[in-house]
């Protein structure tokens, strides 16, 4: 009988354990499911906050009375501008100046290249000695470290005013900004285990000053991180310097984004990650970041379109265009539900010296001449985009075959 009543308690005892053991993993589960389908859930429909806007536009009526009118405009939901900033690791200037348009609802993205000797400059701008777009973060920068902010503040502080200072003189929002150490640059490149180009002649340019050692066979291969440095930075041999370059740039960029959406994975966005956030500041959040990721994915590649600022040679400087900027605007970067106008564009003529006579002309030029209206798509860009070489570097690159 204590047999019998001993064995049916054991009985009772395993089951039990049984049970408890049951209930501790689907407690366990439980628990860490939650977070994860709320992760999911949250990711799946957080989208960014658009930023409205408030432009003051000053006009002087028949009678000669200066009236201030102010515009309140209101971002449409789904469209968001970033701010796109590379610099090298020395100087801090920003060689790489970029708006960026990610549209959800049409899923297109739109990017422009500002040629970084495009003049900019005036009242608003953040010292006297600024007079080109690629000065503007620096000088923010510098202030910033001199009134005894830390390296990682005055960043944070200098993008932030960079951010505000062109979302104002182009009239647009800029919802967030980012900017990379080049040096960041070649090891994302590396990591992606490089980018395949079709190098159109031999590149070959050594400055020291600039820590510059650039050295690229003709041909298709594929580029690591520090010849995709040279790649993007290289101008010495193009008639057209800086507007070459940025074709480049625009060339390799859409290279890049190929790579990207047809091998990005889970294990390749880990390796990514810590580099990304090593040598970048930016305000966005990961939130912010996972959602610009999904709507670049989302994108046919014939829907990725490139352009450079209309703009012309003047001297030292690339003078801005005024009417063809203001059409390219409102055309691919207004996410406002009000069309932006010409008396709230460059209110503040950021864009043009206006002690310069010969500038303002081209500044207020017929824009006909400067901007057709096209725009570089990714699926047909390389047959496209054709960068003149100067004759002169072409018959050195000759010389040193022979030799």
């Amino acid at each position: 009988m204590d047999r019998q009543m001993y064995e049916e308690r054991r009985k009772r005892l395993k089951k039990r354990k049984r049970r408890s053991g049951l209930g501790i993993f689907l407690t366990l589960l439980t628990v860490v499911s939650i977070p994860i389908i709320i992760l999911v859930v949250y990711f799946k429909f957080y989208k960014p906050d658009g930023n409205d806007k408030i432009l003051k536009e000053t006009v002087t009526d028949e009678y000669g009375n200066v009236i201030e009118i102010t515009h309140e405009l209101e971002a449409v939901e789904d469209e968001y501008n970033i701010l796109v900033l590379g610099h090298d690791k020395d100087a801090k200037l920003t060689d790489v100046v970029i708006l960026v348009n990610i549209n959800k609802n049409d899923r297109k993205l739109t990017v422009m290249h500002i040629p970084r000797d495009t003049y900019f400059g005036g009242k608003k701008a953040p010292s006297s000695s600024v007079d080109k777009v690629n000065e503007v973060f620096v000088t923010y920068y510098n202030g910033y470290r001199k009134s005894g902010d830390s390296e990682k503040t005055a960043y944070s502080s200098a993008l932030a005013d960079t951010k505000v200072l062109f979302s104002d003189a182009l009239a647009v929002n800029i919802d967030f900004a980012v900017i990379m150490d080049l040096a960041g640059f070649r090891n994302i490149v590396d990591i992606l285990g490089g980018v395949e180009m079709d190098v159109p002649v031999a590149m070959k340019y050594f400055d020291e000053e600039q820590g510059l050692s650039i050295d690229i066979p003709a041909g298709k291969q594929t580029l690591n991180g520090e010849m995709a440095e040279g790649f993007v930075r290289f101008r010495h041999g193009y008639v057209q310097a800086d507007m070459g370059r940025i074709n480049a740039q625009k060339l390799f960029l859409n290279a890049l984004l190929k790579k990207l959406k047809s091998e990005a994975d889970i294990s390749l966005m880990v390796d990514l990650a810590p580099e990304i956030i090593k040598n970048t500041v930016t305000d966005m959040g990961v939130d912010d970041m996972v959602y610009f990721a999904k709507t670049l994915f989302a994108c046919d590649v014939s829907d990725i379109g490139m352009l450079t600022l209309p703009s012309q040679v003047y001297d030292k400087y690339m003078v801005m265009n005024r009417a063809a900027t203001l059409e390219v605007i409102n055309k691919h970067f207004n996410t406002f539900d009000k069309k932006i106008t010409d008396g709230i564009f460059d209110s503040g003529n950021m864009f043009c010296d206006v002690s310069d006579g010969d500038m303002i002309s081209m500044y207020n030029a017929s824009p006909d001449k400067l901007y057709d209206g096209n725009v570089y798509f990714s699926d047909s860009m390389e047959d496209e985009i054709r960068i003149p070489m100067d004759k002169e570097y072409l018959e050195e690159i000759n010389k040193s075959k022979a030799e």
